[in-house]
C-alpha cells in the first residue's frame, strides 16, 4: 500500500486576512482579554497585527497575515489536529478561495493555532 502526502499551498488576500481577524475578534473573548486590529491596514508593509492578551496573564501575541496563513496551512495539511467540521470549513475556504466559509469557530481555531501552536480552548 502506497501512502501519498499532498501539500496544500494557498495565499490569502489582505481583505481575507482582515475578514478573518474581524470574525475572530468577535468570537475569542472567552479566552482573550483584549483583541485589537491595527488600523489602518497597509498591505505594503506587512505589519498589520492582531494583538491578543490571554486570560492566563499578560502574554501578548501579535499576528500578521503570514501567521494566519501559516496556521491555516498547518490545519489544512493535517499538522495540527482540530475538530473535523472546523477543519472542513477551513479546507472549503481554501479550495473554493472563499473565506466566507471561515465562521467564528474556524477563526477562533486559526487564531489559537497561530498563538499557541494548537487549539487549547474550546
Amino acid at each position: 500500500m502506497t501512502i501519498a502526502t499532498v501539500q496544500i499551498d494557498f495565499e490569502i488576500t489582505d481583505t481575507d486576512f482582515v475578514d478573518i481577524l474581524e470574525t475572530a475578534a468577535m468570537c475569542i473573548g472567552y479566552w482573550a482579554d483584549d483583541c485589537e486590529i491595527a488600523e489602518p491596514y497597509d498591505s505594503t508593509d506587512s505589519e498589520t497585527e492582531m494583538a491578543l492578551t490571554c486570560e492566563e496573564g499578560t502574554q501578548l501575541y501579535s499576528l500578521r497575515k503570514f501567521d494566519i496563513q501559516d496556521a491555516m496551512g498547518s490545519i489544512a495539511n493535517g499538522l495540527i489536529t482540530i475538530d473535523p467540521s472546523i477543519k472542513g470549513d477551513i479546507l472549503s475556504a481554501i479550495k473554493n478561495d472563499d473565506y466566507g466559509y471561515i465562521d467564528g469557530y474556524a477563526a477562533d481555531a486559526i487564531i489559537q493555532v497561530a498563538c499557541f501552536g494548537e487549539v487549547i480552548y474550546g
